[in-house]
């Protein structure tokens, strides 16, 4: 079956189309849209002071006009042990075993529930595993952020047809609980971001998942600031195309899709998975306007091996940042996906 949905991660070869965007509806899954994710990853403490990571993704492929399947990751990360626990599911969608409508997407032992324009309730309780998350996230509804023009992202300057439809609410606050290794913690405060991307899949340009490369950043600042931005690569040995989008904290946003308008670029601190052997940069630098941001991941071992789910590997985890403007200086914390090494 993993084999069957690896064009899930073609992730970034997609003829998109421009639609007017409907919320709370379009949180959900879309019908006539062939390939479709909804992440949400954060870093949360509970009532007793103890710092965790999440991962939270919600996969739908379409691989005939009638058949869909429905592949979830799940990860947590010990912040505090530097342990990262993982579990994965993938279901087909018939039966009672993966279903999506405006209310919300559900397969297997993973939900979402869509409360409001910007308000979820996220579970996943992965049978046979020692880790569980209850979560309610909520923010004000002009913390949507449309990445690209109106929403339509697109992902290379060179080959303009790599694009999306792709939203963002970053600065989601959380509360619930946590589960890990049968003790529950209660989620008071953290930092969190939903992303949300979805694509009719162009088959005249396909790719092997193996050959396109990509580094995304997501990172909330202490002043309620915020920044997507990510490097595209159509293959390893490409040179990356970068782009991204800041959101102050007056609400002012600011679209970079030009050459250099952000620079991204590697710091030269690799790490070697000892399970994939796979080798990730794990440090970056990333300049805007006259912003300028160190990125580092809060521990190396954070990478997902889905292999049984969607066919892939990649890095996805918990990173600290700070941001410098001229002599201010400003803490943040976020995500970072690794693909394609």
């Amino acid at each position: 079956m993993s084999q069957i949905i690896r064009f899930l991660f073609l992730k970034l070869i997609f003829v998109s189309a421009l639609l007017p965007f409907d919320f709370p509806k379009d949180h959900s899954f879309h019908n006539e849209f062939n390939v479709e994710w909804v992440y949400f990853v954060g870093q949360v403490e509970s009532s007793d002071g103890k710092k965790f990571g999440f991962e939270l993704s919600f996969f739908k492929g379409k691989l005939t006009d009638e058949i869909e399947v429905f592949p979830v990751h799940f990860a947590i990360s010990d912040l505090d042990n530097k342990i990262h626990y993982t579990a994965q599911t993938i279901q087909r969608g018939f039966g009672n075993l993966a279903r999506f409508d405006k209310t919300g997407i559900r397969s297997g032992d993973f939900s979402l529930k869509i409360l409001d324009k910007t308000k979820f309730l996220i579970n996943a309780n992965p049978r046979n595993k020692k880790i569980s998350l209850q979560l309610e996230l909520s923010s004000e509804p002009d913390q949507i952020l449309l990445q690209g023009k109106n929403g339509f992202s697109t992902k290379s300057r060179k080959f303009p047809e790599y694009n999306s439809n792709y939203y963002s609410i970053p600065n989601l606050k959380p509360r619930g609980k946590l589960v890990l290794n049968e003790k529950t913690y209660e989620i008071i405060s953290g930092y969190t971001w939903m992303d949300h991307e979805w694509s009719k899949s162009n088959k005249n340009s396909s790719l092997s998942s193996n050959e396109v490369s990509w580094d995304w950043f997501g990172i909330n600042f202490e002043d309620g600031s915020s920044l997507m931005c990510f490097n595209f690569r159509k293959n390893k040995s490409s040179e990356p195309e970068s782009f991204g989008t800041y959101i102050n904290s007056k609400k002012e946003k600011f679209y970079f899709e030009k050459e250099n308008q952000i620079k991204i670029k590697s710091l030269e601190n690799f790490w070697k998975s000892k399970n994939s052997k796979i080798k990730y940069q794990l440090s970056w630098q990333i300049e805007f306007l006259d912003f300028k941001i160190l990125v580092e991941p809060i521990f190396s071992e954070q990478e997902f091996i889905a292999l049984e789910t969607t066919g892939n590997v990649y890095w996805e985890g918990a990173i600290k940042s700070s941001l410098t403007k001229i002599d201010k200086k400003i803490s943040g914390k976020g995500y970072m996906e690794l693909k394609g090494y």
